[in-house]
């Protein structure tokens, strides 16, 4: 049973220390996005800049359009943003309707961990604000979305981190609490390790305190066997009457309780630990598998429109190997035209004779 107990509290920590740091890890790939979108935007502007000079001449400068459209198409894989190019040819790009690049001119992301984080209960998280005027960013789209989504969603309707750790804090909370209640009633195996005595009122579980001894909520992370059994088994209180008499006599009737208690579907909080996990596990299953349909949508739908821009602004295969047979038959035509000309030269100048005077 001790074992057992060790292996549940082993698994439970296991899962939520592995989210834990995969929220740590996506936190700081927010970072590391937004410093991307800055670049991009410094970069934005310094084309601007210089397709604004080389076009002063009346020339295009379309290798320096090309670049700036490069540019462009790996922000968009990081945040939705919409753009406009003026008459004079300024462009603007703005996000969540804030302005990033204004021709020559860009606006930066700022990153400050000030973002509340529901699995810690401090201010550690990254919040990306404008840093014109202090204001949080709104994206709606782009991988710094979907990096916000995974880490801060705490709700069944927008499931993240945060809501799968607070599951499994709730499942480890009420286990822990409900399996106490029944084993602080019961009594303990008189051992002379425990003094041969038969006594109540401990607890399977280990009851978190802080400093000051006050009790501190039983999470995921720290569900543990407490003391009194990881040091002495025979504190596990199975019977429900005290054990006395050299012949030990008692009974198994607080084990039985404890057994029942997971079949049980009225618990606190959770209804049934079983039925609890099942609809918890459904829940990431359903959400997954909308998430992986979305996705086979967007590449679709992204490929499509992949292909309607390089067919306008690309090179096509096809076309370039049909101007080429094209071109080399009229270089064929042109060629024996010349022929004909030079052999009709030939036959005037050389072979046309003068008869008399």
């Amino acid at each position: 049973m001790l074992q057992n107990g060790l292996k549940m509290c082993e698994t439970f920590n296991h899962y939520y220390n592995q989210l834990a740091e995969k929220q740590r890890d996506i936190n700081e790939s927010i970072r590391v996005v937004t410093i991307k979108i800055n670049d991009i935007a410094r970069s934005l502007s310094e084309i601007n800049y210089q397709i604004a000079r080389y076009e002063l001449s009346g020339q295009q400068a379309n290798d320096l359009r090309d670049s700036r459209n490069l540019l462009l198409d790996k922000l968009s894989e990081l945040v939705d943003f919409t753009y406009s190019e003026d008459a004079s040819g300024k462009l603007t790009v703005e996000v969540g309707g804030h302005t990033l690049v204004s021709h020559m001119s860009y606006n930066e992301l700022t990153v400050t961990p000030s973002a509340y984080n529901p699995v810690t209960g401090q201010n550690d998280l990254y919040n990306i604000t404008w840093a014109d005027d202090g204001t949080v960013l709104n994206a709606n789209a782009g991988s710094i979305k979907a990096y916000l989504d995974v880490r801060d969603g705490n709700s069944a309707g927008d499931i993240g981190i945060p809501y799968i750790i607070k599951s499994l804090n709730e499942l480890a909370s009420s286990l822990a609490t409900e399996f106490n209640a029944i084993h602080s009633q019961g009594y303990t195996m008189p051992h002379y390790s425990n003094g041969n005595t038969s006594v109540t009122g401990i607890n399977f579980f280990k009851v978190p305190t802080d400093a000051d001894g006050n009790p501190l909520p039983i999470t995921a992370g720290n569900l543990s066997i407490s003391d009194d059994i990881i040091n002495n088994v025979y504190n596990i209180a199975a019977s429900s009457v005290e054990i006395t008499g050299d012949e030990l006599k008692g009974n198994n009737e607080n084990a039985l309780k404890m057994v029942a208690l997971f079949n049980e579907t009225g618990v606190t909080g959770v209804g049934g630990f079983d039925s609890f996990l099942k609809a918890l596990i459904s829940e990431i299953a359903v959400e997954t598998n909308h998430t992986y349909t979305m996705f086979e949508s967007q590449s679709i739908l992204t490929e499509n429109l992949e292909y309607q821009k390089t067919s306008i602004s690309g090179v096509s295969i096809d076309e370039e190997l049909t101007s080429l047979i094209k071109y080399q038959q009229s270089y064929g035509a042109a060629a024996r035209v010349i022929n004909a000309v030079d052999e009709a030269l030939e036959i005037l100048i050389n072979k046309t004779g003068l008869v008399g005077r």
